[in-house]
């Protein structure tokens, strides 16, 4: 696979390579082509390695519209990161992505705003986990107060 080729391709595999879990390389792929598709159906271009920063500030302004500030800030941040690796790997000519981020005043939430959820909910959601393993593990932190990471370890 060459980066002229498949870009986003690219960039995944590499990102595999680098050692990110799957996770991490699923959500920059969900991303990245959200972006390739948006450059082609509403900016008329075919190719990222030709995307100017007027198509990003187009594409974060439309993700304002969509999703909340945080999550406009952790997509132009994939995004950028996805710009900066290829420019660096001589893919690309330029990162389009270094002024729209200089000039964005969205951030990513360190400390996010906690939900209230009643005991009645709960309840509700509790009774719909079917899997008894699912069920164990939800419980378990309930009951506890222990948090995913550290159940998980």
């Amino acid at each position: 696979m060459s980066a002229d080729d498949d870009p986003v391709g690219y960039f995944l595999q590499d990102m595999t390579y680098h050692g990110k879990t799957d996770r991490t390389r699923r959500s920059y792929e969900r991303v990245l082509l959200e972006f390739e598709t948006f450059l082609r159906t509403e900016r008329g271009v075919d190719d990222p390695a030709t995307a100017e920063h007027r198509d990003c500030m187009a594409w974060v302004h439309r993700l304002r519209n969509a999703v909340a500030e945080s999550t406009v800030a952790t997509y132009a941040a994939y995004l950028h990161r996805f710009y900066a690796y290829m420019t660096q790997v001589g893919a690309f000519d330029a990162n389009p992505m270094t002024l729209v981020v200089e000039e964005m005043d969205e951030r990513i939430a360190t400390d996010p705003t906690r939900r209230e959820i009643s005991v009645p909910e709960m309840r509700e959601f509790v009774a719909a986990v079917a899997h008894p393993l699912d069920r164990a593990l939800l419980l378990t932190m309930l009951k506890t107060g222990v948090r995913v990471g550290e159940l998980c370890n």
